[in-house]
């Protein structure tokens, strides 16, 4: 415990940012999730 309070504090944590290609990758994942989930909704009852 006394080891634990005289130990220095964690170092600060660096913000980083996702690269545009990890964006668009991530966007069209969510796309072809978004098309997969629609093409297995029921069709519209007239």
């Amino acid at each position: 415990m006394l080891a634990e309070a005289i130990e220095p504090p964690p170092p600060e944590r660096r913000r980083t940012r996702p690269s545009r290609s990890a964006k668009r990758r991530r966007l069209e994942a969510k796309r072809r999730r978004s098309d997969v989930k629609k093409t297995r909704a029921r069709p519209p009852t007239d």
